[in-house]
């Protein structure tokens, strides 16, 4: 078993007796705490002058303080501290107020259990790393924003884009700035640029965009420009085509520089490479930060398969529960990641694919259902029986509606309670239908009038450094919903409804799928089966062989913990299937399962933590069988596994 790292508390308690008790709460059944106990802030305080700690546990009623300004007291003097609120003081608004304010977690003593005020400091440090982390980055990448754009500026180039399709030009401010035009405008019109060159150099530029658009290489040119009228400047143009897979176009990027002295002008090309490195950063980050949240809860996953199947003993139902809460928290820090990258997302676009729509409900229900005893909405999904099971879609885009409806009604109100959710089918054609889902929130803070008036406000000018932190989560959660919607091609309504209630209409268009061939159900494998495992993680790889073995005696697995280790097992040994990652060390999936298919037509199944649509061409063009995202289901590899396995036998 892994050793946790030791967890330093302040403890702020009124008096040496209720500090005890407090103590004696968190070091039940735990050895991983280091308390260090306060009778007042005073003392507090000159302990977090002298010790590192990690978290804060603080009673409101104090001696020489009470209420939420012995919170706003320990807050303005330990900020960097995640702080958990453990009182006497049963007071529901107070509590509302300090989450707001930064408090990590708001319990009353005596209804929270030991396990339980565990979990609260556990996840307090937790979050608060991941928030310490994110802020880090986040202001790294804004200094190199800020950074490239000064370089742009003293360095009098500027970068551009433009879609092949509508001719349509978008730049950077300076881009815009170097024309003479308006820093602010966000694109221009192909024929405008061509109508600021100077009239003896507009062959010369019709030239380029010609070559661009026939050629796969880079081109460049030399042109006069008109500036503000006025002004005759030389630049330098430069650009290639580029297929932009997200958006699914073509697209032209390039720069546009001012040409001064030669060395000046090497300078700059050396500032644009950085220039397009520095593009693909931010979502370079968003997709490390995903495949790190990815990996762990893959391994949940499956010692909870192994647990449920398993049979269940009352000494294990301690840890069961903890796994759990686990991947409750994870499932919660993989909705924010998706909710704020959806948000920055230029133009959604749909990912089509045919799924179980029933399935996918029914897994919505289990997920948002999977931390309901430490949440305080219940969202009650009910559907109708007659809904489809294979329908068209986007599946990814449906789930992330429902975690964003959830997300937003636990914004708006926090008060516990349920919220009624109901799905059925509308059919508008014989191929077609729209799928509907009508929420009713009986305690709403916000009426949907107001809702309106988020929606028709844009996300930045509808809020400033006055407005709450949970009323801001809350637009940016509306925001994301409203723009998935809408890039599904569907509707949102918001009635005005009677009293506190909140009705909220859910529109989507989805097309029925054309069953053509229905699988076979899985029997049970009654031969030998021999599977070379490749995977680094050695928790993956205990979770997964056991999980491979509860599925016949007669299976067999081997491990190889990187791509060079499989090939030379796979070379010594007689193998019936490859299951390979595709994220390791010394050599990674992807070489591996090119040079094993050099060898041999055994099949392979790819595993990996990025879940795309290109991932998964990547890994069939290089030769494997088939592919699967991690996390999955035991079920959809059990049937991938089996029945590749029947079609070599």
């Amino acid at each position: 078993m892994i050793a946790k790292k030791a967890i330093s508390i302040l403890l702020i308690e009124a008096t040496p007796e209720e500090a005890d008790k407090t103590i004696g709460l968190l070091t039940r059944g735990n050895d991983q705490f280091k308390i260090y106990p306060a009778d007042s802030l005073y003392e507090a305080f000159r302990l977090a002058s002298r010790r590192t700690l990690d978290v804060i546990v603080l009673e409101l009623n104090l001696l020489e303080s009470s209420g939420y300004k012995t919170f706003q007291r320990c807050r303005e003097k330990l900020p960097h501290l995640p702080l958990v609120i453990h009182t006497q003081q049963n007071n529901e608004i107070i509590g509302i107020q300090a989450i707001r304010a930064g408090a990590q977690d708001y319990l009353i003593k005596g209804q929270a259990d030991p396990r339980h005020l565990q979990r609260a400091i556990y996840f307090a440090t937790q979050r608060h790393e991941l928030i310490t982390q994110l802020d880090q980055e986040n202001q790294t990448l804004q200094q190199k924003e800020r950074k490239l754009r000064d370089v742009q500026a003293v360095g009098g180039f500027g970068s551009w884009e433009m879609n092949i399709l509508n001719q349509e030009i978008s730049g950077s401010p300076n881009f815009f700035t170097l024309l003479g035009l308006n820093p602010s405008d966000s694109t221009i019109k192909k024929d405008l640029l061509l109508d600021l060159v100077h009239p003896a150099d507009k062959e010369k530029a019709l030239d380029f965009f010609s070559s661009l658009i026939q050629s796969n290489t880079p081109q460049s040119c030399r042109l006069r420009m008109v500036q503000n009228g006025t002004r005759i400047v030389h630049f330098e143009l430069t650009a290639r085509l580029q297929i932009d897979e997200s958006a699914q176009q073509v697209i032209a990027l390039g720069t546009l520089n001012e040409v001064i002295e030669e060395a000046e002008i090497i300078q700059l090309r050396r500032e644009q490479q950085y220039s397009r490195t520095l593009i693909n950063l931010r979502d370079q980050v968003l997709q490390d930060i995903s495949f790190h949240i990815r990996t762990p809860l893959y391994s949940i996953v499956n010692f909870l398969y192994l647990l449920e199947e398993s049979p269940f003993k009352v000494q294990f139902k301690e840890a069961f529960n903890g796994l759990k809460f686990s991947v409750d928290e994870l499932q919660q820090h993989i909705n924010q990641l998706i909710t704020f990258s959806l948000a920055a997302e230029e133009q959604p676009h749909q990912q089509i694919k045919t799924f179980d729509l029933r399935q996918s409900l029914d897994l919505v229900s289990k997920m948002l259902d999977f931390g309901k005893s430490r949440q305080s909405v219940w969202m009650d999904i009910k559907t109708d029986q007659l809904l489809p099971h294979e329908v068209q879609g986007d599946q990814n885009k449906l789930i992330q509606v429902f975690y964003n409806l959830f997300d937003l009604f636990t914004l708006l109100n926090p008060e516990p309670r349920k919220v009624a959710v109901r799905v059925k089918a509308e059919t508008t054609d014989p191929d077609w239908f729209n799928l509907v889902i009508q929420c009713r929130d009986p305690l709403a803070s916000s009426t949907a009038v107001q809702l309106q008036d988020w929606r028709n406000e844009s996300l930045l000018n509808g809020t400033d450094q006055d407005t709450p932190e949970q009323e801001h989560l809350a637009r940016i959660n509306l925001y994301t919903l409203d723009k998935m919607i809408r890039s599904m091609s569907g509707t949102l309504q918001m009635p005005d409804g009677q009293h506190l209630a909140l009705k909220m209409v859910i529109s989507l268009p989805m097309k029925l799928a054309v069953v053509t061939d229905v699988p076979a159900p899985i029997q049970d494998w009654i031969e030998p089966l021999r599977i070379l495992l490749v995977e680094d993680h050695f928790l993956n790889q205990i979770a997964t062989k056991n999980v491979l073995q509860t599925w016949s005696p007669d299976l067999t697995v081997d491990i190889a913990e990187n791509g060079l280790v499989a090939v030379e097992k796979f070379q010594a040994h007689e193998y019936d299937l490859v299951l390979m990652d595709i994220q390791m060390p010394v050599m990674n999936g992807l070489i591996a399962g090119k040079k094993i298919r050099e060898l041999s037509n055994v099949p392979i199944i790819a595993l990996s933590a990025y879940a795309s649509e290109q991932e998964a061409e990547k890994c069939l063009r290089a030769g494997f069988s088939d592919y699967l995202a991690k996390p999955f289901k035991p079920e959809e590899l059990k049937h991938k596994v089996f029945r590749l396995a029947s079609l070599v036998r």
